[in-house]
């Protein structure tokens, strides 16, 4: 056994505590078998050796217990991030409703209008899902991050091309893209993938 007075025994047991610390919960009784088997070596250098096995050991068993995370959060941070992500084209879409009158001549914004109907769609069921923990097939998620690639791709093809069919009724900026497009989608994906482990 190792005497606790040398400069490599007290590194060990540093060692040894520090992997005990960041092991996940189910792996608590490994920080204890780790320290009883540190108390077996005599030999320093095996010691030390031992005791950074154990950190990588214990880092790699927290990484592995995040990787199995069920990504689920708390109801008030998902509401909030689905507000976030689906919120200002909802908004967008019930405004191009009452305009409709004006954009009923372009067929290609018709066509916007009706495909970014995922908006309202993705926001309802991402509440229902929040409000009652109904869970929702993550194939519903995955066909509306896919509108939502559509959306986007035809408005950056209406900011770039002058010919052909409008499909925007905007000035369509990166940001514009990012709020209507890129964050939506990414919401849907995680939805989706909440929905499949719920």
């Amino acid at each position: 056994m190792i005497h606790g007075n040398r400069p490599s025994a007290r590194i060990a047991n540093w060692l040894i505590a520090h992997a005990e610390r960041h092991l996940p919960a189910t792996r608590r009784e490994w920080g204890q078998a780790m320290r009883r088997e540190l108390e077996q070596i005599e030999e320093p250098s095996t010691s030390l050796k031992w005791a950074l096995g154990c950190v990588v050991a214990s880092y790699s068993e927290r990484v592995n217990a995040m990787n199995r995370g069920d990504l689920r959060i708390s109801g008030w941070v998902l509401g909030f991030e689905s507000m976030t992500c689906f919120g200002p084209l909802t908004l967008l879409w019930i405004a191009s409703l009452f305009n409709m009158n004006r954009l009923i001549y372009e067929p290609g914004i018709v066509f916007v209008v009706a495909l970014s109907t995922v908006a309202p769609f993705s926001l309802l069921l991402s509440l229902l899902f929040i409000t009652t923990g109904r869970r929702i097939n993550p194939k519903w998620h995955i066909a509306f991050m896919c509108g939502f690639a559509v959306f986007g791709i035809l408005q950056v093809i209406s900011r770039i091309g002058s010919q052909g069919p409008r499909f925007t009724w905007f000035t369509a900026d990166a940001g514009l893209v990012l709020l209507f497009w890129v964050l939506p989608a990414l919401c849907s994906l995680h939805l989706s993938l909440i929905t499949r482990r719920a």
